[in-house]
């Protein structure tokens, strides 16, 4: 909280109105709530198993979601329905595709190293806009507030 809380001082500085931006806003609460939210929320659980750790991500999740809600409806007038399930759908591909671009960086790109895992990016790609297009169509995307 302190760090948060400095990070924003520091930051709004040079730029006071700074604090009426949505990027900045939504940045804060959505820190606050992964940061501060988050680790309140799941202190007393059990700390064992894969169960506690399915769990602690659903609860981080619906803490960011929870503390970015005002921000949204403030400024975008709008609901979205579909974020906590795609959440918990992409965002696990997203990190694994970004751990194998890290690992391409870090190998400095050679061809034998690179190729196959391009080629396993290029397929989690895929299943990533397959999965998103797949949850538009399923689910109506955001409700008007306004």
């Amino acid at each position: 909280m302190n760090s948060l809380c400095i990070a924003g001082v520091v930051l709004t500085i040079s730029n006071p109105y700074l604090i009426q931006d949505a990027s900045f806003l939504l940045s804060m609460f959505g820190t606050f709530g992964i940061g501060v939210a988050a680790p309140w929320m799941t202190k007393r659980m059990c700390r064992k198993g894969s169960l506690f750790r399915i769990l602690r991500s659903l609860i981080e999740m619906t803490c960011v979601s929870v503390c970015i809600f005002p921000v949204t409806i403030l400024y975008f007038q709008e609901v979205s329905v579909i974020t906590p399930i795609a959440n918990l759908l992409l965002v696990p591909i997203a990190s694994a595709m970004l751990l194998l671009s890290l690992f391409i960086f870090l190998t400095g790109g050679v061809g034998f190293v690179a190729k196959p895992i391009c080629f396993l990016l290029h397929l989690l790609y895929d299943l990533l806009m397959l999965l998103s297009n797949g949850l538009q169509q399923l689910v109506p995307i955001t409700f008007p507030t306004g």
